[in-house]
């Protein structure tokens, strides 16, 4: 799926009135992803359309009629190089598996952007990270504010196979996966390579819809918040929306939020099209859901694009959904 540059006004491609050396950029990645120990392996996991969702290699053994045993794996958790971190190695066997690959792949992304991370020893750098619940925590799993009693709370539909079906008419649910991402941001005037300009930065959280006994657990949003979001962001970065020729989408593959999901974005892109296409993916389809580590996956994808020239096709989008 390569894309075909549109033709727009100039002023809806220049960037914000800034020093140019002061842009903000992309200039490292890295990660682990399902059956991937680097960014180069997932990008031939999208670019050659493997699912890596199986059931080898399960973090837990268990039989039973109503748990999905597919899941997209990160492999080699169990691995960790303590004493190049410098990791007591008391210390090393008793961290979250997490922790350790994180450091692991900051590493990696510094490495991308061609420096040492010791030259950043001593600099005002910012580290922001963003880590998924833990799903043994009975207090994000239960929901004592049920009417009827204590049910079960934070529950998504699971694909049932192993795929994920974003804006298909076979959408059931998403599969399970993990996924650790790293992005290394610079200063333009600093950088070394530059994969991408970052133009504007915003989230929201907006809040559960209800039902009459309880919350709405799960993907689904009010369709009016996600078309003011979007159009709140793409004014604050200055940019019009009929000059989008590409939109990452989120693609859970749940009929009703995908549904949503596509009128947001018809309302917002494609009502002065002039017949142009807007391409819309989802990661989602190609390694499922990895949690806190979706958004950077999708990032990921898409700068892989750049890098690469084309961007990778959704998996399983034989019956595409209508609007």
């Amino acid at each position: 799926m390569v894309p075909t540059r549109q033709e727009h006004g100039q002023s809806e491609f220049q960037l914000p009135p800034n020093n140019d050396n002061e842009r903000i950029v992309v200039t490292g990645m890295s990660g682990l992803f399902p059956k991937s120990t680097s960014v180069q392996e997932f990008s031939d996991i999208l670019y050659n359309k493997v699912n890596p969702i199986s059931t080898d290699d399960q973090r837990f053994t268990f039989d039973h009629p109503e748990l999905v045993p597919f899941t997209g794996n990160v492999p080699d958790v169990n691995q960790f190089d303590a004493q190049f971190f410098k990791v007591n190695f008391r210390q090393a066997c008793t961290m979250d598996a997490m922790s350790r690959k994180i450091l692991e792949q900051a590493y990696q992304a510094i490495y991308d952007a061609g420096l040492n991370p010791e030259e950043l020893s001593g600099t005002n750098v910012g580290v922001f990270v963003g880590a998924y619940f833990s799903e043994t925590d009975k207090s994000c799993l239960y929901d004592n504010h049920v009417v009827t009693g204590f049910g079960i709370a934070g529950v998504v539909p699971i694909s049932t196979d192993g795929k994920t079906f974003s804006f298909d008419e076979r959408a059931q649910g998403c599969a399970r996966s993990e996924a650790i991402n790293v992005l290394f941001l610079q200063k333009a005037k600093n950088a070394l390579r530059i994969y991408a300009d970052v133009l504007h930065v915003k989230s929201e959280y907006v809040g559960m819809m209800t039902e009459h006994m309880s919350p709405k657990f799960g993907f689904y949003r009010d369709l009016n918040n996600t078309i003011d979001f979007l159009k709140t962001f793409y004014k604050e970065a200055g940019i019009s929306a009929d000059a989008i020729e590409y939109f990452e989408a989120f693609g859970c593959a749940d009929p009703e939020v995908d549904k949503v999901e596509l009128q947001a974005i018809q309302e917002l892109f494609c009502k002065n099209r002039d017949n142009k296409p807007l391409l819309i993916g989802s990661v989602m389809s190609n390694i499922g859901y990895g949690g806190a580590a979706s958004g950077l996956s999708a990032i990921t994808k898409v700068l892989l694009g750049y890098h690469n020239g084309k961007l990778a096709a959704n998996l399983h989008c034989g019956q595409p959904r209508k609007v």
